[in-house]
Parts: structure tokens; C-alpha cells; sequence
């Protein structure tokens, strides 16, 4: 009899006995909350200066709803924006992020398409169209939107992290590992779970279970009661059964018997 199997994929999560899936990135929008030309800008480009008084400061106001976690009030603003100004690249790249955060991936590449076309040199969007790529398994696409926000904001851990989602997507695992190292290397000193559950899974992705029981470990010891504890928390559990098993004897298969065994 053959052992639970361990499937490893990379879209939301849904934990079951033996299956585990990474969450998408987490994007807390924005990196550093964004200046609005004037308020507190001391540098206003030719393009904000088009944009009526008004739709800035409804963005401002979108923005600092999202900061609250308040998604209602921060896509009403959003809204509101547009209908001042209805090519305003920033307020439909917030539209599309609300619709990746809320569970629409194929809604949030839509927007966030069209936004770029406004808004062409904005990491952000592109960051968040890559997320909505790997949440619709299209890894070939994020890395294309990636290598753009490369050029734009190279030292960016959720660039590595969406790298390294990708990767995990089309069974690199190592080129993801790396990736994932280098997000690791990026956030300094605050390193977050994100980054060491991605690793986990790369390591499941390599069959090297200690090193994934001890990225596992790490979260359930940083954030016990975090979004990634539950996985987390179950995976190290069998992993600990799996690990603990002796090893078959040389001529099991020979007779027949099928050897304890860790699938992907």
C-alpha cells in the first residue's frame, strides 16, 4: 500500500489531507503609498498635471481606504476617479488589484491591461498583472510582465517572489529556489512567510523534504496563528510521517510490494 501522496501546486490555497497550494502574493498595495500630485509631492510630472484636481484627490482618498484594508470604500474612490478622469492609469490599476485581491484573476488582467496603457511605467501593475498570470497558470505571460517591472524596480522582493511563483508553475525548481533566495536577500531583515513557503515548496519540488520541513517549521515558529500556519502546521506533520519511515527493504519491489514513496 502506497503512501499519502504529497501534489504540489501553485494557485490559492486549498489544503486537503495531502494537497497543498500556495496562496498568491499578497500584494499590499502600494510598496510606499504614492504621491498624488499635490499632496506632498515636490516633484509633479506633465501627465499628473493633466489630470483634474478632483480625480486626484479621490485616488488619494481610494488609496488610503486600501491602506485600511477597506476595499469597499477604497473601490468606490477608485471609481469615483475614473469618472473624472476616465484614463487615469493609476485609479484603474487600483481596480485591477482590488479585482486580483477579491479572487478574479481573468477581471484583473482586463484592468490592469488597459491601465497600463496610461499608466506604461508603473511596477505596481505591472506586478499585479504577473500575480494574475500565475493565478491563471499562464507562467509564460508573468515572466514576460516581470521582465518589464525588472527594468523598472529591479530590487523589489515581490518581483523575485512572482519569479520565483512562475518558475515553481513550469517545475523549475531550482531557477525558483534561486529566485526565491534572492526575495529572501531583498526584504532584509523582515523576511515574509510568503517567501519561506514558496522555498518550501520548491524544496518538495527538488524531494529535499528535510530542508521543506525546516522552511515549514520557520513560519509556524514566526506566525503561528498567520494565514500560512494551518498549511504549514500540516504539511510538517507529514512530512514528520514520511521522514520517519525506514527505508524499504532492497528486494521489495522485486516481490511485488510497492516502497513507501512521496509523489508530486
Amino acid at each position: 500500500m502506497t503512501s499519502p501522496s504529497l501534489e504540489v501546486s501553485h494557485s490559492r490555497p486549498n489544503v486537503s489531507k495531502s494537497t497543498v497550494r500556495t496562496r498568491p502574493l499578497a500584494l499590499q498595495l502600494p510598496f510606499t503609498l504614492p504621491q498624488v500630485a499635490g499632496h506632498g509631492s515636490n516633484t509633479v510630472s506633465v501627465d499628473q498635471l493633466t489630470v483634474p484636481e478632483k480625480a486626484r484627490e479621490a485616488l488619494r482618498r481610494a488609496y488610503e481606504a486600501w491602506d485600511r484594508k477597506d476595499t469597499k470604500q477604497s473601490r468606490m474612490w477608485a471609481i469615483r476617479a475614473l469618472q473624472v478622469h476616465p484614463y487615469f492609469g493609476p485609479a484603474l490599476s487600483l481596480l485591477g488589484i482590488l479585482e486580483l485581491d477579491e479572487g478574479h484573476p481573468a477581471d484583473a488582467i482586463i484592468g490592469l491591461q488597459q491601465a497600463l496603457q496610461y499608466n506604461p511605467n508603473s511596477p505596481r501593475t505591472y506586478l499585479a498583472l504577473a500575480s494574475a498570470y500565475n493565478e491563471m497558470h499562464n507562467n509564460t505571460d508573468a515572466l514576460y510582465a516581470l521582465s518589464i517591472m525588472a527594468k523598472l524596480l529591479p530590487d523589489s522582493w515581490q518581483l523575485h517572489y512572482e519569479v520565483g511563483r512562475a518558475y515553481l508553475g513550469q517545475a523549475r525548481f531550482n531557477a525558483a529556489l534561486e529566485e526565491f533566495n534572492r526575495a529572501q536577500q531583498s526584504a532584509a531583515t523582515k523576511v515574509p512567510e510568503e517567501i519561506h513557503i514558496g522555498k518550501a515548496h520548491a524544496l518538495l519540488g527538488l524531494r529535499n523534504y528535510p530542508a521543506a520541513r525546516d522552511e515549514f517549521e520557520t513560519v509556524l515558529r514566526k506566525s503561528p496563528n498567520g494565514p500560512y500556519a494551518a498549511e504549514s502546521g500540516q504539511l510538517t506533520v507529514l512530512l514528520d510521517s514520511q521522514l520517519k519511515k525506514p527505508a524499504p527493504k532492497p528486494d521489495a519491489t522485486a516481490h511485488g510490494s510497492t516502497p513507501p514513496r512521496m509523489e508530486q
